[in-house]
């Protein structure tokens, strides 16, 4: 999928998995944002703002969410 569409829990989940596998991996490559427990704070503070115009961009390979863009990314 990689339409621009609401951020669902489910992403948020989908999105926390990469992120804790990326720690595992390659901590160094994490920013704050990205942490298992700040994709939680930040879509749920986020969603609750802006709704449906919390956007998000997800990339699968293999069915496995491999990279994901948030609302201050502007893919083109």
């Amino acid at each position: 999928m990689t339409n621009l569409e609401a951020v669902t829990a489910a992403d948020v989940r989908l999105m926390q998995d990469l992120a804790q596998r990326v720690t595992a991996r390659r901590p160094d490559l994490v920013n704050s944002d990205a942490a298992f427990g700040e994709l939680a704070w930040n879509w749920g503070k986020g969603h609750a703002a802006d709704g449906g115009s919390w956007t998000r961009r997800l990339w699968f390979a293999g069915g496995e969410l491999v990279a994901w863009a948030g609302p201050s990314c502007r893919a083109g």
